[in-house]
């Protein structure tokens, strides 16, 4: 099978009305979405309304703020397991933790900034579409370099040749990139019903750029005489804006971005795991660019190659599913009527609070109105007209009360927002929110267990699409990622072995430290790292280093100053104790090693007797069958083994209170 990726495919006039009418038929299936959407982003941005007396409770500003803290608290460590045998003989403790490296540095702040995307992306699903949107991707820009000639020698003539070679396109700039995609520019097939979005037919981006901007796109065929179609905007929520503040000023270009899956709709593919690009452009009957996908390829049988991108580039997911539609409901969708009952609540509370406020009534035959004035704005000293308290102040003016707001009011508003917060499972514990109730400390922990194991559920799909979002990025970064940047990440000869590895590439099970994406209590971090220290210190085959720094890290020290380097190795001199009786010198292998340690000791016997004994420990040796045991330098034969030293002793206890800590409610006992 013919697959090129990056290079130009041909599209019919058929095909290209095809490709249209799938578009339009997404975006008027969308459009009644969109108008849930706004109505939740006007409930979550509406600090307050334009009636005085209408108050909103910031409900949903809470719990979207909050939710996506407890979600997505930072970016989580990546770790590489291989899987692929095609490596199993390759260096994998050498190159696993560069790999890693790489991987980690790309997706941070001075990269990718994965940690930015998927909070807003995580906001969009919160609070509008339902939808976790991301795009992954790799766009350069490149100037055209001419090449010097390429010279040679005829071998049969001798002759000089010159031969002119094309120009070359290098990149100027570039980047791996992980972007958000705006809810209302996302494209989906009207007749797609699943969750699974990398098994639908196409995914597509709706969107608006600068003419400017569009005609640097690379691969993009416009037509000098294009001049764009619309000054507006369409695909973005305006918040309210006018139509004058959303016009832009330079010309606009409307495009759909789409990447289908070649093998439904070209009867030449055969993979199904290959994508193609397609962009077309409002007003132009042709498309602008139409290639195969520059992230999946396949090698000569066909198969696709491991360093080949699994799914769409664009890259969709959801936190719920909903039988039978592609389009999930967002907690503020779901939890809209009981938001609007609250406001409505406490709107009534406060026009209610003014209807029973206290009213003053004026005796106006002996008050002017210039001195009612004053009497209400409480300045003074304020004369009155003579005579005027002769009847006293009750004679001149009254308050009239109108009665105290019934206790059931404030009880029927802890029921809506409880209600609340049950349907979207993000109560007062997880926002840390203290609430005064009289509760069992067993009631709290079951509250909090299960309260937990809610969040832990969202939590777990979205480690799952992170988990996939971080396989397709890594599938860019090991196409195009240069060797000079793999220089400043990793230094010279680790960026050497990062090329050699590239030729060989191999599938790999990525998975995310536990906890690393989860918000840890300051106090609690330090209190972790000084138990690590404590109970791991003493172990021979834990590296010391590692701890060190991680203690000086939570202490707030550098580590470089807090860790001094390790004192150079020393030999000690050999210091023994022996004590043994004459007649240990007769024995045929342990009197020849006494023997050899007088000697060497210093203790000075006659030759005579030295001869006598090694005469002696050779004749019983071989009445024994033991043939030569020693040999003039010391001992060379059969010693007896070492007997077995036993047990290994109790280790103390390093903390005593680390025991005491059951994670029980103190009084309470261990449950």
């Amino acid at each position: 099978m013919k697959w090129t990726p990056g290079q130009p495919v041909a599209l019919s006039d058929e095909d290209k009305s095809a490709w249209d009418d799938r578009v339009e038929r997404a975006e008027r299936f969308a459009k009644p979405y969109h108008l849930q959407w706004e109505a939740s982003l006007e409930r979550y941005t509406t600090g307050r309304a334009a009636d005085a007396h209408a108050v909103n409770p910031l409900l949903d500003f809470r719990h979207v703020e909050a939710k996506k803290a407890q979600l997505f608290y930072q970016t989580p460590e990546v770790q590489l397991i291989p899987v692929d045998p095609k490596i199993e003989k390759l260096p994998i403790q050498q190159f696993l933790p560069l790999r890693q490296k790489v991987l980690n540095y790309k997706l941070g702040p001075d990269a990718a900034n994965v940690k930015r995307e998927v909070h807003a992306t995580l906001f969009d699903a919160l609070s509008s579409s339902g939808f976790l949107a991301l795009k992954i991707g790799y766009e350069t820009r490149t100037v055209e370099v001419e090449q010097e000639p390429q010279i040679s020698i005829d071998p049969m003539t001798g002759e000089m040749q010159v031969m002119e070679l094309p120009p070359v396109e290098v990149p100027v700039w570039e980047r791996c990139f992980i972007s958000k995609i705006p809810p209302k520019r996302l494209l989906i097939p009207h007749d797609f019903k699943g969750h699974v979005y990398d098994d639908a037919a196409w995914l597509g981006i709706k969107g608006v750029m600068p003419l400017t901007l569009a005609r640097q796109q690379p691969g993009w065929d416009i037509p000098d005489d294009y001049r764009g179609t619309t000054e507006r905007d369409e695909t973005r929520f305006t918040h309210q804006a006018s139509a004058e503040g959303s016009a832009q000023a330079d010309p606009q270009v409307p495009y759909t971005e789409i990447w289908y899956r070649a093998a439904l709709f070209d009867p030449d593919v055969v993979h199904p795991g290959l994508y193609r690009c397609l962009i077309l452009v409002e007003g132009l009957d042709a498309p602008v660019k139409h290639v195969d996908s520059p992230y999946h390829r396949v090698d000569p049988m066909g198969r696709m190659t491991g360093d080949s991108m699994v799914g769409s580039p664009i890259h969709l997911g959801t936190l719920r599913d909903l039988t039978d539609s592609a389009y999930v409901p967002s907690d503020l969708t779901i939890g809209a009527q009981l938001s609007e009952e609250l406001t409505k609540f406490r709107t009534q509370q406060v026009r209610g609070r003014d209807r029973r406020q206290p009213i003053t009534v004026f005796d106006t035959e002996n008050l002017d109105q210039d001195t009612i004035t004053k009497i209400e704005a409480n300045r003074g000293p304020i004369p009155l007209p003579a005579g005027a308290l002769g009847g006293g102040v009750d004679r001149l003016f009254a308050t009239i009360g109108t009665g105290s707001e019934p206790r059931d009011n404030y009880t029927a508003q802890d029921y809506i927002q409880r209600d609340y917060e049950t349907a979207l499972g993000l109560g007062s514990n997880q926002q840390g929110v203290a609430v005064r109730k009289r509760q069992t400390a067993t009631e709290a922990r079951i509250v909090q267990g299960n309260s937990d194991a809610r969040a832990e559920a969202e939590r777990d799909r979205l480690r799952e699409y992170f988990v996939q979002l971080v396989r397709k990025f890594d599938a860019v970064l090991q196409q195009y990622l240069g060797p000079e940047e793999l220089t400043n990440i990793l230094g010279q000869q680790a960026a050497q072995l990062w090329e050699q590895w590239k030729a060989l590439p191999g599938r790999y099970l990525y998975k995310i430290q536990p906890d690393s994406g989860v918000h840890v209590d300051a106090v609690q971090y330090r209190a972790q790292a000084l138990d690590e220290y404590n109970l791991l210190r003493k172990d021979p085959q834990v590296n010391t280093a590692v701890l060190l720094e991680k203690v000086a890290r939570a202490l707030n020290y550098d580590p470089q100053q807090f860790v001094a380097p390790p004192p150079e190795p020393r030999a000690d001199a050999p210091n023994m104790s022996v004590s043994f009786k004459a007649e240990d010198l007769v024995h045929p292998v342990s009197g020849r090693v006494m023997l050899d340690l007088l000697v060497q000791s210093g203790y000075e016997l006659a030759e005579d007797t030295i001869a006598r004994l090694k005469q002696y420990h050779d004749a019983v040796g071989q009445q024994l069958g033991m043939g030569p045991t020693v040999s003039q330098g010391g001992v060379a034969g059969m010693i007896p083994p070492t007997p077995h030293g036993g047990a290994a002793p109790t280790m103390d206890v390093v903390n005593r209170h680390q025991q005491e800590r059951t994670g029980g409610v103190q009084g309470m006992g261990v449950l």
